[in-house]
């Protein structure tokens, strides 16, 4: 297993879009396809590749030197379970690291919080509805290289 970052031109970026789309929208009954996805190329891309194949992947939104949102952490449905995602967010903070970047938000479906807080993020404000499910506003600071 890799952990790659690729731009929108890369075939992992169409990929990408098939994993969202599977994981994430397809569920709720939404069509990622029907988004506008034109500032997507202003984003990073990340994931993890084995034999060729996205299993894993998350967005990173710059705000500024000093600080990301992360956005759309996904993880194919028969890899679930194995810990991809915390290797994901491992390397991903390992990365952000070395970029000097020293916060991360991220708006966190309400079933994944217990995720997040397990890997030092804090919860700010109140749950609020997205695409039509609770999420909650999250942020981390301080971020270490990956060990």
């Amino acid at each position: 297993m890799t952990f790659i970052q690729f731009d929108t031109q890369s075939p992992y970026y169409q990929q990408m879009l098939a994993l969202r789309h599977q994981e994430l929208r397809k569920p709720l009954g939404l069509d990622l396809y029907k988004q506008d996805l034109s500032s997507e190329p202003n984003y990073w891309h990340f994931g993890l590749v084995r034999a060729h194949q996205l299993i894993a992947c998350v967005m990173i939104v710059p705000v500024d030197k000093k600080m990301v949102i992360l956005k759309q952490m996904a993880v194919c449905a028969n890899e679930q379970g194995q810990g991809l995602g915390l290797a994901l967010i491992g390397h991903l903070e390992g990365h952000l690291f070395n970029r000097n970047i020293e916060t991360i938000e991220l708006s966190a479906r309400v079933s994944a919080l217990g995720f997040y807080q397990k890997i030092g993020y804090q919860i700010q404000g109140s749950p609020y509805i997205d695409v039509g499910i609770e999420h909650q506003l999250m942020t981390k600071t301080a971020i270490q290289p990956l060990t």
